[in-house]
């Protein structure tokens, strides 16, 4: 299995040693979401970190939402279609 990691920053690092750790926090993000990496880290990363899962449960919460509304409108033309 090949993994390919796109990390576009807004924002420029000071040295090339933050980059490649900001790379690596991506990267660890991308295989472990749930894992509590970041209090290790560095105040820098653990805000990327902290952001990222942000936005992650953000699209879940979107997502879930429209989901339901799908059902609901699946529900709707069942009932209408059979009564």
């Amino acid at each position: 299995m090949i993994c390919v990691f796109t990390l576009v920053l807004q924002d420029g690092w000071a040295s090339i040693q933050d980059a490649q750790n900001a790379a690596a926090t991506r990267a660890l993000f991308d295989l472990l979401p749930e894992q509590p990496l970041y209090h290790s880290m560095a105040r820098p990363f653990r805000e990327l970190w902290l952001g990222w899962y942000q936005q992650k449960e953000e699209g879940a919460g979107v997502s879930a939402e429209a989901e339901q509304q799908q059902e609901r409108e699946e529900f709707v033309r069942w009932g209408v279609c059979h009564t």
